[in-house]
């Protein structure tokens, strides 16, 4: 479907929004003192709203694969090669009963041969057993925001749960129990009740505050991030990406 005039102008403007937006908050960023985070909410919410505005307009304009554009954060967009079954003859298939835990799911440096790649998305390697879930676009600004530990810190205090272990009964995992199904944790990252998460961007998670807090100091100016959890019992990879 094409866009039609009055759309065209409609995205141009958009456009010139975000330009506006982004001027203004780095204009804010050099006053003293600053706001907090770096970005008012306001502005915040406008970004998001123009994002999801401009993917409904490549949807209608044919520039977005109409299946992958209906999903929602945490569907499964992808699944790989199926896990190793039981032998015929009885047992377990190699490395237990269900499939062997994801291993090198993400690559940062994104040189992951073309066969084995999640299409379109070239450090994200496809893993026997995994489900891929459709990557989420980030805007700049909620990027920056989140460059904040406190930003950060107060987002995860919208969910809550406990530590636990992945299903090989030995690496350790956070199990959600409870989510804000209005916080970006639930809406934008896709995270539900139930889900375990194992790693990011293939570093296991901590079972500190200290460790969280050195996690997301080695990985707060990453613009690609992996997060592995198991669902249902089931290994899958949410990610993200910064444009």
């Amino acid at each position: 479907m094409r866009i039609d005039l009055v759309e065209k102008l409609i995205l141009v403007l958009a456009g010139v929004a975000v330009l506006a937006v982004a001027a203004f908050v780095a204009f804010c960023s050099l006053l003293p003192g600053g706001l907090r985070h770096g970005i008012p909410p306001v502005v915040e919410r406008a970004a998001l709203d123009t994002q999801d505005w401009l993917q409904v307009q490549r949807r209608r304009s044919g520039r977005a694969n109409y299946a992958q554009a209906h999903l929602n954060p945490g569907d499964v967009m992808v699944r790989a090669t199926p896990a190793p079954t039981a032998p015929a003859g009885g047992g377990e298939a190699p490395g237990g009963p269900t499939a062997p835990p994801a291993k090198d799911y993400f690559v940062a440096e994104g040189n992951i041969p073309p066969a084995q790649q999640i299409p379109g998305f070239p450090w994200l390697k496809q893993v026997p057993g995994v489900s891929y879930a459709q990557p989420q676009q980030v805007p700049d600004i909620l990027y920056r925001k989140y460059q904040s530990f406190d930003a950060t810190w107060e987002l995860v205090q919208e969910g809550g749960g406990n530590f636990t272990t992945a299903r090989d009964g030995k690496t350790t995992a956070y199990q959600v129990n409870w989510i804000d199904e209005h916080s970006y944790l639930a809406q934008r990252v896709g995270l539900r009740p139930g889900d375990k998460v194992v790693s990011v961007n293939g570093q296991p998670i901590g079972t500190s505050l200290a460790a969280g807090k050195a996690m997301y100091e080695q990985m707060k100016n990453e613009r690609r991030f992996a997060v592995l959890i198991e669902r249902n019992g089931e290994p899958m990879v949410l990610s993200f990406f910064v444009q």
